[in-house]
C-alpha cells in the first residue's frame, strides 16, 4: 500500500516539474515570456501602453477631421458671399434675420461658400414654386376675368387712397376673397352713388419730357420737400423703360 502511494507521488512531481519547464507557445511572444513563464506584469504594461496611443490616436484623427471639415469656410460668418440671381432680392436678403442666422449656422457647421449658396438658391426656388402655385390657384378662383377684376380694384386703390393707406391694404390684394371683398365695398359705394367712376380710369402714360420736368421739381430734388411718391413715379419710369 505505502509502496503504490510512494509511486503515486513520483508521478505527481514528475508531472509539476514538467510544467514548470514548458515552452514558450508560439502565439506569445517573447517578451512576455520570463524564467520560462508568462510575464503578466510586461502583458499589463503592454495593454495599458496600447490603450494609451488608441486614446492618443482618436485624438489626433478626431482633430485631423476636424481641420478638413472647417479647411475650406470662410474666416467669418460675414465672410459668404450672397448668390445673385433674377429671382433673388439682394436688399431683402441682406437684411433677413433668417439669412443672418444661416450665416452662423452655416459657419459654424463648417459649409464652405458653395454651400451656402446653394442652400439659400434651393429654399428660394421652393418658395417661388410654392408662390406660383399660390398664385394660380387665387387667379383660378376669380375666374376667367380675373385680371381685369384686378385691375379694377387695383386703379380705384390707386386713386382713391395714399401711400401709407395703400400699403395698408395691399394685403386684402394678395387673396380672391380679399379682392371679393373690396369689389364689395366698391359696389355698396356704387349703389350709394359715392364713388368717383374716374377713380377707376387709368391715368395717362408719363412720357420722358413729363419725367425731365418732375426731376426739375423741387419735390424730387429737395431734400426738405422730398416726395417719396413723387420720386417713385420717376424711378418707375426708368426701371420701365431699361427692362423693355
Amino acid at each position: 500500500m505505502s509502496e503504490e502511494v510512494s509511486q503515486e507521488t513520483t508521478l505527481v512531481e514528475e508531472v509539476a516539474t514538467e510544467a514548470v519547464v514548458s515552452e514558450r507557445p508560439e502565439w506569445l511572444p517573447e517578451k512576455f515570456w520570463v524564467d520560462n513563464n508568462p510575464s503578466y506584469e510586461n502583458l499589463a504594461k503592454s495593454y495599458s501602453e496600447l490603450e494609451k496611443m488608441r486614446g492618443n490616436m482618436k485624438d489626433v484623427v478626431a482633430k485631423e477631421f476636424e481641420a478638413e471639415r472647417l479647411a475650406n469656410r470662410p474666416e467669418t460668418p460675414t465672410d459668404y458671399k450672397l448668390p445673385e440671381a433674377d429671382y433673388l432680392d439682394g436688399t431683402q436678403l441682406s437684411t433677413s434675420p433668417i439669412v443672418e442666422w444661416w450665416r452662423t449656422f452655416a459657419h459654424e457647421q463648417g459649409y464652405n461658400q458653395e454651400q451656402f449658396e446653394n442652400a439659400i438658391n434651393n429654399y428660394a426656388q421652393v418658395e417661388l414654386a410654392r408662390l406660383e402655385s399660390s398664385y394660380k390657384q387665387e387667379m383660378a378662383q376669380l375666374g376667367e376675368a380675373a385680371e381685369a377684376r384686378i385691375e379694377a380694384v387695383t386703379l380705384w386703390m390707386n386713386n382713391t387712397f395714399d401711400e401709407q393707406q395703400r400699403e395698408a391694404l395691399a394685403g386684402a390684394c394678395t387673396s380672391a376673397s380679399g379682392i371679393a371683398a373690396i369689389e364689395k365695398v366698391i359696389n355698396m359705394l356704387k349703389a350709394t352713388g359715392n364713388i368717383d367712376e374716374a377713380a377707376f380710369e387709368k391715368p395717362p402714360e408719363i412720357t420722358r419730357k413729363d419725367v425731365e420736368k418732375m426731376m426739375q421739381d423741387r419735390r424730387y430734388w429737395h431734400p426738405a420737400d422730398r416726395d417719396p411718391a413723387f420720386v417713385k413715379q420717376v424711378e418707375d419710369f426708368f426701371a420701365k423703360s431699361f427692362n423693355r
